[in-house]
């Protein structure tokens, strides 16, 4: 079941960006852009197998270091920590951190907030992407009871 699909407009260096975010979508679905990515469900497979077996209430760094050992055993090509410069009028002016980088194409954020997500986690996805060039990011949080995951398309 879809409980929704929004479009959001957001201003980040003075441009409008016009950003696809999959929220609360039934796993696999495919009316929705990122469900029938094989890589992308690979990926959502490894989140819920380190949330299954860790549970929540840890903190994000063994979230992150769990995950970057199940995406590797699951024949992932990963970086963690990943670096990308910010530009403003073709000078680098500051750098942005992916926490996972997965096959150098899907940008990984990672969140345990037993609470509901604040807004400014969904920023820091765009920045990342913008500032990467990457198209696809997703913010997933081992926080909550169950594993969550929404879907950016930059």
């Amino acid at each position: 079941m879809i409980k929704r699909k929004k479009k959001n407009h957001v201003n980040i260096n003075n441009t409008t960006n016009s950003v696809k975010e999959d929220t609360n979508i039934e796993y696999g679905d495919p009316a929705i852009g990122l469900a029938n990515d094989p890589l992308t469900e690979r990926i959502i497979r490894c989140c819920y197998k380190v949330h299954n077996a860790l549970g929540s209430g840890l903190v994000e760094r063994i979230y992150r270091n769990a995950l970057m050992l199940e995406l590797k055993n699951s024949g992932l090509k990963a970086k963690q920590e990943q670096s990308f410069t910010a530009h403003y009028d073709g000078f680098p002016v500051g750098k942005f951190f992916a926490d996972i980088v997965v096959e150098d194409k899907i940008i990984l954020e990672i969140k345990a907030i037993g609470s509901i997500l604040p807004f400014s986690a969904k920023y820091q996805i765009l920045s990342c992407l913008k500032a990467s060039g990457l198209k696809r990011a997703l913010l997933i949080n081992f926080g909550s009871l169950s594993c969550r995951v929404q879907r950016f398309v930059f």
